[in-house]
């Protein structure tokens, strides 16, 4: 079992790998491209990047192109976009009711089912690229 989890954190971890790029100028953050993956362990998981309105389409197509792009991923589930206001929580570091990984502040990763210690192995890995990764339990 931890053998298991261990491998789903490396193969998540490669997903958090690549951030993009923050947007210059005045652009509102008022979208959350969303796409929900099964991986080869049949763990189901969720990311979710926060985005305008006129770019939301578009970076939900640069998410799953990295996600697909990912050994390890068996699936995407869903993939959609929508107004981040239902969402705004998992940016805001709020206890949401699932484990998850903020990685920046408009990145977000949701661990369903991830005990403490393997969302905090997960966030410390991830410190290395991006320091301000946190995990944030329910």
């Amino acid at each position: 079992m931890i053998a298991r989890m261990n491998k789903s954190i490396l193969l998540f971890l490669t997903i958090l790998l690549y951030p993009f790029t923050l947007v210059q100028g005045a652009e509102s953050f008022t979208h959350v491209a969303s796409v929900t993956f099964e991986d080869v362990a049949g763990y189901r998981k969720t990311r979710l990047f926060k985005t305008s309105a006129a770019k939301c389409e578009s970076d939900l197509r640069i998410v799953q192109k990295q996600l697909e792009a990912q050994i390890g991923i068996a699936s995407i589930v869903s993939a959609k976009c929508g107004e981040v206001s239902y969402l705004a929580g998992f940016f805001n570091k709020q206890p949401m009711g699932v484990p998850y990984i903020v990685d920046g502040k408009r990145d977000v990763l949701i661990l369903p089912g991830a005990p403490q210690n393997v969302c905090d192995n997960l966030a410390q890995l991830l410190q290395r690229t991006s320091p301000d990764a946190q995990c944030i339990m329910p």
